[in-house]
């Protein structure tokens, strides 16, 4: 009886670290995947690591204008390649913040920044980015990252945040 309890517990504990390897293979490759998906995303605006993952600053120059909700011709096609690039990579979750700066009434402002929030949102959703992990936010005026008194500062202010938090990390905790 003693014998048959011993083995038990020793593929008890084979199964565990069995566990334990195949697990930390999935976080490597999970790593592995991240900073090949960083390297990518870099090349279409800054990247920043934030608490709960990281961002992607998007450039006013994807705007057909500085009061504008369509994308700038070149943008369009530049963003193809991102759009698929996010549809491949189902385990984060996205936001969309638009910005802008404070030139105008503050209902045009949050008008404008909800309707280029929601424009990548689409673009992003026709490329086959499951809509339940788009969030899209129009952020108006507010959090500007330079002051709106020069045109380089405003210039500045007009930006798309895309923020990427990885759904597998909330669920690799439980």
């Amino acid at each position: 009886d003693d014998a048959r309890i011993k083995l038990a517990r020793m593929e008890g504990e084979k199964q565990a670290e069995t566990a334990r390897v195949e697990a930390e293979r999935r976080a490597q490759e999970r790593r592995v995947a991240e900073a090949t998906l960083k390297e990518t995303l870099a090349k279409y605006g800054t990247l920043k690591e934030t608490s709960n993952g990281f961002r992607l600053v998007l450039p006013e120059s994807i705007w057909s204008s500085a009061r504008a909700a369509n994308l700038a011709p070149a943008a369009a096609a530049k963003l193809e390649p991102l759009a698929a690039l996010l549809a491949s990579n189902p385990d984060y979750q996205i936001l969309i913040e638009a910005y802008t700066d404070n030139k105008g009434d503050e209902v045009s402002l949050q008008q404008l920044t909800q309707e280029r929030a929601r424009a990548l949102s689409e673009r992003f959703q026709s490329a086959g980015v499951e809509p339940s992990r788009i969030q899209a936010n129009g952020m108006g005026a507010s959090n500007p990252l330079a002051p709106n008194t020069t045109v380089a500062g405003r210039t500045k202010n007009r930006r798309v945040e895309i923020t990427f938090t990885s759904a597998v990390r909330t669920t690799a905790a439980n």
